[in-house]
């Protein structure tokens, strides 16, 4: 979702437009203070199947508003449900994806009068696959950083994270996420360790490592072969938008190609992050604050802990 901020920013490019985002629990951290939205319409499809009034309350909300468009961003899949809340909108204008490129076959012209096509086989950013479905409709921006909006008492938190921790402005602050919820996009978590033990030893930084809920064993093995501990910390398990805020206080973040990469490019924090199955050209936050580590032989396992210490120095100039 947060890839889609600079979509949010070109519908608010220009004054008199209101936006409404409909997202599911999942994303709804990531959009709720988002300063180019107006509205954000939780989503809870779960819920609906035990209470389905209540969907029909959502469609009728929407239709209330009397959207003059509804937008359908399809990168990597078709969402039927998405689709039909498209054609119940009420919406005059109804811009979605073609189905068939996902393998859905019934005609998507049921569900949008305007479809956007994308070649097949062409490599595009899934940040500029998103303002493909604004064209139509004439808007565009030229700006493609990720943004999420932090609330005061979320820069709080981090300051207490960071005040519990004896570190000072000043300090080299690393972020590391040694986690991902795709086991293929996952470097070594002794890898990162290594990477974590260089950088404090060699560059005098302090690190800062974070997990995941379901992240045990790989917290386990870092934990097993990170040597250096005076300088370690790490930061208690938090939701989402209080580690962006977190991260928002690195000088750099260390992490695999998975969501958090995007929490820290929308706080504006300098990344590094390994990539592997996953195709950076289409996946790594836009910009050149944040680099995408891909070994030669194009396994994530063959990208070194140097590769990583060497491409933080740089960040840090």
């Amino acid at each position: 979702m947060l890839l889609s901020s600079p979509a949010f920013r070109a519908v608010k490019s220009a004054p008199g437009r209101f936006l409404a985002v409909a997202a599911g629990p999942v994303n709804f951290p990531a959009v709720f203070r988002s300063p180019f939205i107006d509205e954000v319409l939780l989503f809870t499809p779960r819920e609906y199947l035990l209470k389905p009034w209540k969907l029909v309350s959502f469609v009728r909300k929407i239709r209330k508003n009397g959207f003059d468009a509804c937008i359908v961003p399809s990168t990597v899949s078709f969402s039927l449900t998405s689709a039909l809340l498209s054609a119940m909108s009420g919406a005059k204008i109804r811009i979605g994806a073609d189905g068939k490129r996902f393998g859905f076959y019934a005609d998507s012209g049921f569900f949008f009068n305007i479809e956007v096509r994308q070649a097949d086989g062409a490599v595009k950013h899934q940040t500029d696959i998103n303002l493909d479905f604004l064209k139509p409709l004439g808007m565009e921006t030229a700006d493609k950083s990720e943004n999420m909006g932090l609330s005061g008492e979320e820069k709080a938190y981090a300051q207490g994270v960071l005040d519990s921790f004896g570190i000072r402005t000043g300090d080299t602050l690393i972020g590391v996420h040694p986690g991902a919820g795709k086991i293929p996009n996952r470097w070594q978590a002794e890898n990162f360790a290594r990477a974590a033990d260089a950088l404090i030893e060699n560059c005098g930084a302090k690190v800062l490592a974070m997990f995941g809920p379901k992240e045990a064993e790989v917290k386990r093995k870092f934990l097993d072969s990170v040597k250096t501990r005076g300088n370690l910390h790490i930061v208690p398990q938090t939701n989402i938008r209080n580690i962006a805020a977190v991260i928002g206080r690195c000088r750099v973040f260390v992490c695999n190609d998975t969501g958090v990469l995007h929490a820290a490019a929308a706080v504006n924090t300098p990344t590094v992050a390994m990539f592997g199955p996953t195709d950076p050209k289409q996946w790594n936050p836009p910009g050149e604050k944040h680099l995408a580590l891909v070994s030669k032989s194009g396994k994530i396992e063959d990208i070194t802990a140097a590769d990583c210490v060497s491409a933080v120095k740089g960040m840090l100039g």
